[in-house]
Order: structure tokens, then sequence, then C-alpha cells
């Protein structure tokens, strides 16, 4: 049997076929958030996105946004239509979807994914909640399918880029020290609704 063959088995079997096609596929993505992180699912209709930030570093609590947005289906709520697409890409530099496709290659979808959640969230459509701990963030994303495994080393990315902008660990023990909650993460914090 040569490579042909094998490829031409594995996709004539359904087993394997139907557990690939079954389950939603998040794949992390680009945020508009100066420390945070997201992932995205194309459902072939529309793109469902999360993305999370640190709101306070000292106590732990994140603000979470989710939502979606679709392209193709003009029956669905969160459908661009051209005027906001245009508006969107326009903000970010581009003159058209062409051009970013043209631009962002293979990655296109992740990019305009980042640019319509920070419209989504500016604009109101979509509005962040706010999570107190990180085992209820990752509950959360865990219930949409994002393997829990891939979610600890980027929650602590986030929050050391978010301690960071912060000052850095030093205002993280001066705020346990003398029970301050206004570490100021250089995240907007406005809009935010908590669960």
């Amino acid at each position: 049997m040569n490579r042909e063959d094998d490829c031409k088995d594995i996709l004539d079997n359904p087993d394997l076929t139907d557990r690939i096609d079954d389950a939603p596929q998040w794949v992390e993505c680009e945020t508009f958030t100066d420390c945070g992180f997201g992932f995205r699912c194309d459902t072939g209709d529309h793109i469902d996105y999360m993305i999370a930030w640190p709101v306070e570093p000292a106590d732990g609590s994140w603000a979470l946004l989710s939502g979606a947005y679709s392209i193709d289906d003009e029956d669905r709520d969160d459908y661009c239509d051209a005027e906001f697409l245009g508006q969107v890409l326009h903000a970010n530099g581009f003159s058209s979807l062409e051009e970013l496709q043209d631009v962002e290659r293979w990655d296109w979808v992740n990019a305009l994914t980042c640019m319509v959640a920070e419209k989504q969230a500016d604009t109101r459509f979509e509005v962040p909640n706010i999570v107190r701990s990180d085992e209820a963030l990752a509950d959360a994303f865990s219930a949409v399918g994002v393997p829990r495994e891939k979610l600890g080393a980027l929650m602590d990315f986030a929050r050391n880029d978010a301690l960071t902008d912060a000052g850095g660990v030093g205002a993280l023990e001066e705020a346990a020290r003398t029970g301050s909650e206004g570490i100021d993460t250089g995240v907007c914090e406005t809009g935010t609704k908590e669960l």
C-alpha cells in the first residue's frame, strides 16, 4: 500500500470521519486586548469566539467576551453587512475583505475575528462578563469544547502580562498587603457584567 491508499482508507472510514466532523474545532485566535487570549470556532455559516483578559490580576478575576458573527448568513442577528464589515476593515487599515485575505493569507479569519470582536464590544453588541476565578473561566471555555489543558499556560501568560502592565509582581504584593483592589491593567473595564 502507498500513502495515497492509506489516506483514502482513513477518509473512507466513517468511524473516524464522523468523530472529526462532530466536534467543533476551537482554535486559538488573536485578541484586541493588551494581555489576553482567545479561541474561535468556524461552524460553517458563522464564527463563534471567546476572548478573555485579566481584569484584576490581584483577585484573579477575568473579563470574558463571547460572541459570534457571520459574513455569509444574512438571516443571523450577528450578520456583518457590507457597511459594518467595511467599517471594521477600514478601521484596521484594509480597504476590502479581499485585501485582508491577500495580506493575512490563510490566517485572515483569525484577524477578522479579532477585529469584529473588538467592534462588537465597542458598539455594545456584545458585553464582557466578569468571571471571578481561573476555575470558572476554565469551566466556561471547556463547556464549549476548548480542552482545559490548553488554558493553564494561556491564563498564566495573560496574567503575567497584566501584572507587568500594572507595575509587576510588586504591585500585586502591595495590593495583597494593603487590600487595594485597584490595580490598573490598562484594559477598559466599563461595560462588563458579572456572572
